[in-house]
C-alpha cells in the first residue's frame, strides 16, 4: 500500500485527516505533503498509520522500505525488486511465519 493509500484509510479510520495528525502526532500540513508525495513519510510515520488504519505493521513498513529505495541507484532499485519479490512470495500471514512472528491479528 502506497503511503497516499495507508493515509486515507487511516483518516477514515480516524474520523478525519485533522484528527489523524494529532492522534500520530504529526502537523496536519506535513501530512498532507506526505499524502501528495511532496514529503517523506518515515517508517516510524507508516508503522503509526498502519497501527490507526489495521493494515499489517510488517508489510507496511517493508512497503515503506521499498518506496524509498525505488527512487535511489540501481542497487536501491534492485533491493526494492527483491523487497517486492518477497511480499509477492509471501501474503499476509506466510509473511509473518516465513520471519518466525506470531501474527499479529
Amino acid at each position: 500500500m502506497k503511503a497516499r493509500e495507508l493515509i486515507e484509510a487511516a483518516a477514515e479510520k480516524a474520523g478525519s485527516q485533522r484528527k489523524l495528525a494529532t492522534l500520530i502526532d504529526v502537523q496536519p500540513g506535513n501530512l498532507t505533503e506526505m499524502k501528495q508525495g511532496k514529503r517523506t513519510c518515515s517508517l516510524a510515520v507508516r508503522a503509526r498509520l498502519a497501527e490507526v488504519a489495521g493494515y499489517d505493521l510488517k508489510r507496511a513498513v517493508i512497503e515503506g522500505a521499498i518506496e524509498e529505495l525505488e527512487g535511489g541507484d540501481a542497487t536501491e532499485k534492485e533491493a526494492a525488486r527483491g523487497l517486492r519479490a518477497i511480499l509477492k512470495a509471501f501474503p499476509a500471514r506466510k509473511l509473518e511465519r516465513a520471519m518466525g512472528i506470531e501474527p499479529t491479528s
